[in-house]
C-alpha cells in the first residue's frame, strides 16, 4: 500500500483529476447499466406474470348442440292380391314440440326390404317422385333457423305379373332415416 501511495504522489493533479472523472464515469455507466437491467427484468417479469394471470383467470364455456330429428309415422300395412298397393306416410321434422334443432342437418332415406322383385317402391314428397338408387335417396337438407316438416309417402306395389301367385309374401319393410349433423 505504501508503494501505491508513493506512486500517487508522482501523478500530477491534473491527471489525477482526469482519472477520478474517468472512474466516476465508469461507475455511473455501471450504475445506469444495472438500473436498465433491473427495469428490463421488471418489465419481463410483469409481462410473464400478466400472461400467467390471464391464463389462470380465463374461463371457457362450451355447449354441445342438440340435434333434433323427429319421425312421425303410421302403423303397419298389409298387401294382398286383392289390395296390391299400399301407402306408408311419414314425416321428418327439425323440431319436437317447441324445441327447434340447433344445427343444420342432412339426411337420406333408406328402404330396407328382402322381398322378391314383385314388390316395387316409389317415394314421394308431396306429389314429387323422389328417385331411389339402391333403395336410397340423395341427401336432403334440413335447416335449423325455422320449423320444417318434410312429408313423405312410400308407395308399395305388388306386381302380379312378376310374382308367384301360389305363394304368400310375408315380409317386413323398414324405412330408415340416416342423419348427418353439420357444425358451423
Amino acid at each position: 500500500m505504501q508503494f501505491s501511495q508513493k506512486q500517487d504522489l508522482f501523478i500530477p493533479k491534473k491527471d489525477k483529476k482526469e482519472m477520478q472523472q474517468k472512474e466516476e464515469k465508469k461507475e455511473s455507466k455501471i450504475f445506469f447499466l444495472l438500473l436498465l437491467i433491473i427495469i428490463l427484468l421488471g418489465i419481463l417479469i410483469g409481462i410473464s406474470f400478466a400472461k400467467y394471470q390471464s391464463t389462470v383467470a380465463g374461463k371457457t364455456f362450451a355447449s354441445i348442440a342438440k340435434p333434433i330429428l323427429e319421425i312421425k309415422k303410421e302403423q303397419s300395412l298389409l298387401l294382398t292380391a286383392l289390395a296390391p298397393k299400399a301407402s306408408y306416410v311419414f314425416e321428418v321434422r327439425n323440431y319436437q314440440e317447441e324445441e327447434l334443432n340447433q344445427v343444420d342437418m342432412e339426411y337420406y332415406i333408406e328402404v330396407i326390404s328382402h322381398t322378391d322383385e314383385a314388390i316395387q317402391f316409389s317415394l314421394y314428397r308431396g306429389d314429387t317422385l323422389i328417385p331411389l338408387k339402391n333403395n336410397q335417396t340423395q341427401t336432403i337438407k334440413l335447416g335449423k333457423d325455422e320449423k320444417e316438416t318434410h312429408s313423405y309417402r312410400l308407395e308399395i306395389t305388388y306386381d302380379k305379373t312378376k310374382g308367384n301367385l301360389g305363394k304368400d309374401i310375408n315380409e317386413n319393410v323398414e324405412v330408415k332415416i340416416h342423419s348427418i349433423q353439420h357444425a358451423k
